[in-house]
Order: structure tokens, then sequence, then C-alpha cells
């Protein structure tokens, strides 16, 4: 399998990356990703699409979630645990 670029436009796809030469027919999958999203869509990729790191919902998918709110968990900074904090100038 071979991941290509491309970018659509108006109707046309314009392959940013070229088909290497020794493939002359091959069956496709095209994953679209929006520029922008797409509003009263059902588009399964908005239900999962994370506009900023939120280390607090990334700790809970490890399973750990019962850990919270404990001692343990209450002197820790997890944005700076999982490198999210911004770095001041």
């Amino acid at each position: 399998m071979i991941a290509i670029k491309a970018q659509y436009n108006d109707g046309k796809i314009e392959l940013l990356e070229p088909i290497p030469p020794e493939i002359h027919r091959a069956k496709l999958n095209i994953v679209i990703i929006p520029d922008e999203p797409v509003s009263g869509s059902d588009n399964p990729v908005e239900k999962y699409f994370r506009e900023t790191p939120d280390s607090l919902k990334d700790f809970q998918l490890t399973g750990l979630q019962s850990f919270f709110d404990t001692e343990d968990d209450r002197n820790v900074d997890w944005d700076e645990v999982f490198g999210l904090k911004e770095k001041k100038a």
C-alpha cells in the first residue's frame, strides 16, 4: 500500500505526488480531510476530531480514570507532564 497526497478543488482531484511508474493499475481508497468543518453532515470524523490537545482526556483514555482526584493526582500538572504547556518567550 502506498499513500499519495492529493488535493480536491471544485470536482477535480490533483495529485500532489507522483504515482510510482511501476504501478499500472491500482485500487484506491480515498480519505477526505475537509479544509473546513462541514456543518450538518454526518461525517464521522467530526465526532473524533480534537481541536486542541487535552491532557486530561488523553490520560482518561489510557484507562486510568479512577486515578483522578486522588491524593496522587492532585499535585501533578498533567499539561506539563504531557508537554502541552506553551513555552514563554
